[in-house]
């Protein structure tokens, strides 16, 4: 008896703690209320693509922010959206399968992302845009500069070697974390892999408690996760032959690098130039794989240094 009330206790206190307000929770209520305060507006927009959530703000020439793996975009664009909405239309989406953003398509893909953007774009009204993107929103970014050359003014990549990626590049990444696949980094099964992301993203990371890495976890990675894998075996598909730049947009485009970056390290960023002649890098020091978050100021500078020159 006494065992059996036992365990309907613990199950009643899972169930108390699943409809709990988290730590991350109240962190994502809290940048949310900043971008508000700041003149954003959240929106879900119905498209053919999907469902796709996108924060607006500002006035000007529109600027269009994809995030990466992980949290949903105003997790990894926060001061930067801040910075730019001053003189800037800035618009931010979740792409397919992240944060709120969905589709009932059945092939999760960069062309599926691109598609979606195009349409956004058109419910918008805007004909074209500057495109800055982080890791996987780089490679998205690319894409739509590939396929939609008209849409894209200026495109910046932040940490993300677009089709200059090759099977020997990823062949590196899982000998050097000791995995077997990519989704292992990426989709974090447990505290342990949470806290090695954090040192993949960070060159000088917080120090955060298990049981808040365990919180973030479960607020953050636990929806799509079977699309995600497929996004990440498309874009697998594509190493070292989809989506090349056009040379028309060598010369219109940054290269943002963190300087410690593990997983996609500078030596690929100095690549990436040297194909894309007249392309431009900035290296970010003290900054890994997010530079955006780790030296939010310098890359701000950086950013709009070159997407507002003439």
């Amino acid at each position: 008896m006494e065992r059996r009330a036992t365990g309907r206790l613990g199950r009643m206190s899972e169930a108390v703690a699943r409809r709990l307000p988290t730590l991350t929770g109240a962190q994502g209520v809290y940048i949310k209320g900043l971008l508000r305060r700041r003149g954003f507006e959240r929106k879900r927009y119905e498209l053919g693509a999907g469902q796709l959530v996108c924060w607006t703000g500002g006035r000007g020439t529109p600027v269009v922010l994809l995030h990466g793996f992980g949290a949903s975009s105003e997790w990894q664009w926060p001061q930067q959206m801040v910075a730019m909405v001053r003189n800037r239309r800035v618009i931010v989406p979740d792409l397919l399968f992240f944060g709120d953003s969905t589709s009932r398509l059945p092939t999760p893909g960069l062309a599926l992302q691109v598609d979606a953007l195009v349409q956004l774009l058109d419910q918008l009204g805007v004909t074209q845009a500057d495109f800055v993107g982080t890791s996987y929103g780089g490679f998205v970014a690319q894409a739509m500069a590939t396929e939609h050359p008209d849409r894209v003014r200026r495109l910046v990549l932040v940490d993300s070697p677009g089709s200059i990626f090759e099977p020997a590049d990823y062949t590196r990444i899982l000998e050097s974390f000791g995995i077997e696949a990519l989704e292992e980094l990426l989709l974090p099964a447990d505290e342990d892999a949470m806290c090695r992301l954090m040192h993949l993203a960070w060159h000088a990371p917080p120090t955060i408690p298990r049981f808040l890495l365990a919180d973030a976890r479960r607020a953050l990675f636990r929806t799509h996760v079977e699309e995600k894998k497929a996004l990440l075996a498309d874009l697998l598909s594509y190493m070292g032959q989809g989506h090349p730049l056009p040379e028309e947009f060598w010369c219109r485009t940054l290269l943002v690098w963190g300087a410690y970056d593990p997983i996609f390290p500078v030596t690929l960023a100095e690549r990436v130039k040297e194909a894309w002649v007249g392309s431009r890098l900035v290296v970010i020091p003290n900054a890994s794989h997010a530079p955006q978050l780790e030296r939010p100021r310098l890359v701000n500078t950086v950013l709009q240094g070159f997407i507002d020159a003439a």
